[in-house]
């Protein structure tokens, strides 16, 4: 099967200075190897979620919202795109990211 993170990571071996994101309004670009490990240090700051748990994203459209949305993936978090519950805080600035974690318990 698939995954976003492997073809992400796939990418980011095969050719990591393609561009995989312009943003429309700055025409800033990011790499495949910048999307990758962009995620993967973003996803290492999720360890005190479990996986399987559910994160509420809060994210502005852009790179930024891609690159949480595959952390946690890669961190085996379910992500969603509405609000509510506990606030993370602790994801990267460069991210832009406000999240939350709705747990299921």
């Amino acid at each position: 099967m698939n995954t976003i993170a492997g073809v992400v990571a796939r990418n980011a071996r095969t050719r990591p200075d393609g561009v995989a994101f312009v943003e429309a309004v700055s025409d800033e670009t990011m790499t495949w190897a910048e999307y990758d490990e962009r995620s993967s240090q973003m996803a290492g700051s999720l360890r005190a979620f479990e996986p399987g748990e559910r994160v509420a994203l809060q994210l502005p459209d852009g790179p930024g919202g891609h690159v949480a949305m595959l952390a946690c993936e890669k961190a085996g978090i379910v992500a969603r795109g509405r609000a509510s519950g506990r606030w993370l805080t602790s994801w990267s600035a460069a991210a832009r990211a406000r999240c939350c974690a709705n747990r299921r318990r």
